[in-house]
């Protein structure tokens, strides 16, 4: 049975009827009587001429806001507005299904709509400049969210533990991420981060367990502790322009495989790597002068004894050797840390691993090794954008090297090749620091 109301004469029947002009009349009319219905679903404060939503009163559903009540603005949905309490578990709030925020409003208050789980759907208007703390924290049934391109900062648990959360598009205009932000949103798959970004703060997409790529702007300098700990992240690059990575940044990111971490990174802070599986090599660029307990190390699953910890196999140092416990490594395992010619601080052992002077390598075991079209060469592999000179000599017996080519290592590799090497009924070849 249909509902019929009335309003200035005219009932739900007459808009069957109505035609044109008329019917659109008709239609303005109705949606005016919804709307001041839906303003009947609120209780509100008054502050010099606007007004502040404090409660909904309503039954759930699918929810307009007023943009003004008794003629003055709508400009702030309130704390908690439309929270229940005493709370209950599960849902602890209003039925509301969907939420219609107009133009009006420029704040979204702390916990205004914390545990809508039937909340599938809301839209925020660009007029809104402030979303408090725990806004949205546990609107299970929140699947998508954009973020207004007026909004300067995501706050404190803003969309914690909203674990439909699939996809999330951040504007230019925001600059921090705040603690907890998106923590246990473990749908999210794609966060988009602009380039205006500079904060990425504690936790703030902690325990996103669907989340398996992420780009960092240049514009972060910080990653807070724990950022992106718990994600199936399986590569990651720091920036040039991030100088520290917090405390269990990365830790739990178990699919792990590739870590490049930027020339502005000064520290790399405790567990910053932890449990990774798969992360075989690190380099560690010459600007960092710390490194935390247990930053890098790789844990492998055991049936007989569960989970296993050691060091990554091998670690690059691009400069002199930073302030590190002897536990920052895991303490075990076979790897080895290389160091450049001409760094110092090294000795024979570095972290708890021993440690091996880092020196260019001819790839003998790759495609690129042998003769390639009428000619020899190989593939030379050392630390990024350092000069090998390649020497070659007839003779081992009596060597007289002589320079045969100038290798620039750009992204730390470089191939050399021999044309003249048909000329020489033998050839040997070594590599130099120019």
């Amino acid at each position: 049975m249909k509902t019929r109301f009335s309003f200035l004469g005219l009932t739900s029947n007459d808009f069957l009827y109505a035609t044109g002009a008329a019917k659109k009349l008709v239609a303005l009319l109705l949606l005016l009587l919804a709307t001041l219905v839906q303003a009947e679903d609120f209780t509100y404060t008054i502050n010099n001429g606007t007004i502040t939503i404090t409660k909904y009163t309503g039954a759930g559903g699918e929810v307009i806001i007023p943009s003004t009540i008794n003629g003055l603005p709508v400009t702030s949905i309130g704390q908690s507005a439309f929270v229940t309490y005493p709370p209950m578990d599960p849902p602890y709030s209003t039925n509301v299904i969907s939420v219609v925020i107009p133009d009006s409003v420029t704040t979204i208050g702390e916990r205004t709509f914390m545990g809508c789980a039937g909340l599938t759907n809301v839209a925020i208007p660009n007029s809104v400049t402030s979303i408090g703390e725990l806004a949205f924290a546990a609107c299970t049934g929140l699947s998508s969210i954009t973020i207004p391109n007026t909004l300067v900062s995501i706050e404190f648990g803003a969309f914690i533990a909203c674990k439909s959360l699939t996809d999330v598009t951040i504007p230019n205009s925001v600059v921090s991420i705040g603690e907890r932000a998106f923590d246990g949103c473990f749908r999210l798959t794609r966060i988009t981060i602009p380039n205006s970004m500079t904060t990425i703060d504690e936790r703030a997409f902690s325990d996103c367990t669907g989340l398996t790529n992420v780009a960092i702007p240049n514009s972060v300098t910080n990653i807070g502790d724990w950022a992106f700990s718990g994600t199936s992240l399986t590569s990651v690059i720091i920036p040039d322009g991030v100088t520290s990575i917090g405390n269990g940044a990365f830790d739990d990111c178990f699919g792990l495989t590739n870590v490049t971490i930027g020339n502005g990174v000064t520290s790399i802070g405790d567990q910053a790597f932890a449990g990774f599986f798969s992360l075989a090599r690190v380099t560690i660029p010459a600007s960092v002068t710390s490194i935390g307990d247990g930053a890098l190390v790789r844990c492998s699953q055991d049936e007989i004894h569960g989970t296993r910890c050691a060091s990554p196999d091998a670690i690059y140092f691009l400069g002199n050797a930073p302030a590190t416990p002897s536990s920052a490594f895991g303490n075990a395992g076979n790897g080895i840390v290389y160091y450049l010619p001409g760094t110092a601080g090294w000795g024979t052992t570095f972290g708890g691993l021993p440690t091996a002077l880092w020196l260019p390598q001819a790839q003998t075991a790759d495609p690129s090794f042998g003769i390639r079209t009428n000619q020899f060469g190989f593939t030379i592999n050392w630390a990024s954008d350092k000069v090998v000179v390649v020497e070659a000599t007839p003779d081992l017996a009596q060597p007289v090297w002589v320079p045969v080519s100038t290798n620039m290592l750009t992204g730390g590799a470089s191939y050399f090749s021999d044309p003249a090497w048909t000329t020489n009924p033998s050839r040997f070849y070594r590599l130099r620091s120019p």
